[in-house]
C-alpha cells in the first residue's frame, strides 16, 4: 500500500493517477460503472445500474479481502483492478483479480 498513490504516463503520454480505492470514492465508482456501455456491463458478475450492488461490494472496505486499485484521470475512475481473495481455509491461496476499464481508455498502454 505504501506504493500509492502514483503516476503512470499512457503511451499517449497522458498520465494518470494510480491508488487504492477509498470509502470517499463510492459516488464516483458508481458514476464509472453506469457510464458503461450495456456490452461492457454484460461481463460483470453484478448489475451496476443499481447503485446498492456497488456499494454492496465496495462500501465497507476490507483490503484483506479485496483489494480494489483505481486509475484517476483528474477525477474521474477510467478503471478498477481488483483482487478479490478467500479468507478462510485452503482457498486463502487462491483469488480472482477483476479488471474494467472504460472505452475511451482500453487499449492505451503505459
Amino acid at each position: 500500500m505504501e506504493e500509492y498513490p502514483k503516476e503512470v504516463s499512457l503511451k499517449s503520454g497522458q498520465n494518470l493517477t494510480i491508488r487504492l480505492l477509498n470509502e470517499d470514492d463510492i459516488e464516483t465508482l458508481v458514476q464509472f460503472f453506469q457510464s458503461l456501455p450495456e456490452e461492457d456491463r454484460m461481463y460483470l458478475r453484478s448489475d451496476v445500474l443499481k447503485s446498492e450492488n456497488i456499494v454492496r461490494r465496495f462500501g465497507t472496505l476490507n483490503y484483506n479481502k479485496v483489494y480494489p486499485v483505481i486509475a484517476l484521470d483528474q477525477d474521474r475512475i477510467v478503471a478498477i483492478g481488483s483482487l478479490w481473495r478467500a479468507e478462510f481455509g485452503w482457498m486463502r491461496n487462491l483469488g480472482e483479480l477483476r479488471v474494467v476499464v472504460c472505452r475511451e481508455y482500453q487499449r492505451k498502454g503505459f
